[in-house]
């Protein structure tokens, strides 16, 4: 006696076809909606290792500076940060200070680090870098700066922002300081 065949329905080949689709879909989206969460969280970290930080000046000056604090009127230049991509000029001797005012908020802080000169031969630090606190505006960054002689630098400094946990270095500010 042969073996009976028996034909197979059309129907139920599509059913056990669209049942497997739709497992292996399922396995595959939450694998991918767990991958597009990861990658909307490491965004703003992925864009700053690819780009580092703004040499854009006008980021760093949304409102005017305010007064500097007290601690560094003897200076016959204070450099806060709306002096970021411009110009000036001393004279041998004369003081420059630099007033970099972090900020804070509920979610939010920021804070200048790493200032520098391009060239230390033609500014000589007075006093290091110390943080001057003042009870209208929290910390600031206080450093001086003598023009021991002629020629040209950059004072720069990065600003470090916190956001949601994750902190960067946002922007680089930078002032050219002509010493006559």
């Amino acid at each position: 006696m042969a073996d009976a065949v028996t034909p197979r329905d059309p129907r139920a080949t599509r059913r056990v076809a669209f049942n497997m689709k739709g497992a292996i879909v399922s396995i595959l989206l939450i694998p991918g909606l767990m991958a597009l969460f990861l990658l909307a969280y490491a965004a703003p970290s992925i864009i700053h290792l690819i780009e580092g930080p703004s040499d854009e000046p006008s980021l760093l000056c949304r409102s005017a500076d305010p007064s500097p604090v007290a601690e560094l009127s003897d200076a016959q230049l204070v450099l806060q940060a709306c002096a970021a991509g411009t110009s000036f000029t001393i004279t041998r001797g004369e003081t420059i200070a630099v007033d970099l005012t972090g900020s804070g908020g509920v979610d939010e802080t920021s804070t200048f680090h790493q200032l520098s000169l391009s060239n230390s031969s033609i500014l000589a630090t007075v006093v290091s870098p110390r943080t001057i606190y003042s009870s209208s505006r929290g910390g600031t960054q206080g450093r001086f700066f003598d023009g021991m002689r002629s020629g040209q630098t950059a004072i720069s400094a990065l600003l470090n922002s916190c956001l949601n946990g994750g902190c960067y270095d946002t922007n680089r500010r930078r002032a050219t300081v002509n010493v006559r």
